[in-house]
């Protein structure tokens, strides 16, 4: 009960955390950066791998405290790599005001919206799929 406790007071400070002013690692508008360098710029590949690196690292977690929370997961198990950077991406310009936000809050908010996910804590079922 006190792991479940704490993975709720870790999930809930994620969606609810401090503008980028505030310390944290990685702001929506250094992540929009990374996410949308064109292809013939000479950082598109490691910028590219920084994007993935860290919306993959967000869904991991984050589907990891679903699977310790007994919660159904939210990303579907086809989805590839490319198709969570596009979902983030597409979030990020549709919420060009929230850009100033940590951008793992703003990973969790494109997948709960790309995949009609129910946000951690929020007391609700996200739909099943199984898992991967």
């Amino acid at each position: 009960m006190l792991k479940r406790l704490m993975c709720l007071v870790l999930a809930a400070g994620a969606l609810h955390a401090p503008p980028a002013q505030a310390g944290i690692y990685l702001s929506g508008t250094d992540l929009y950066a990374d996410c949308s360098v064109p292809k013939d710029n000479p950082v598109y590949y490691s910028r590219t791998e920084r994007c993935t690196g860290f919306i993959t690292g967000v869904v991991d977690a984050t589907e990891g405290l679903r699977a310790m929370l007994d919660l159904p997961y939210c990303v579907p198990p086809e989805v590839t790599l490319g198709q969570l950077n596009g979902v983030v991406l597409t979030y990020i310009e549709a919420h060009p005001n929230t850009r100033n936000l940590a951008a793992a809050s703003l990973v969790l908010s494109a997948l709960t919206e790309g995949y009609n996910c129910t946000a951690l804590g929020s007391g609700e079922a996200a739909p099943a799929t199984p898992p991967r």
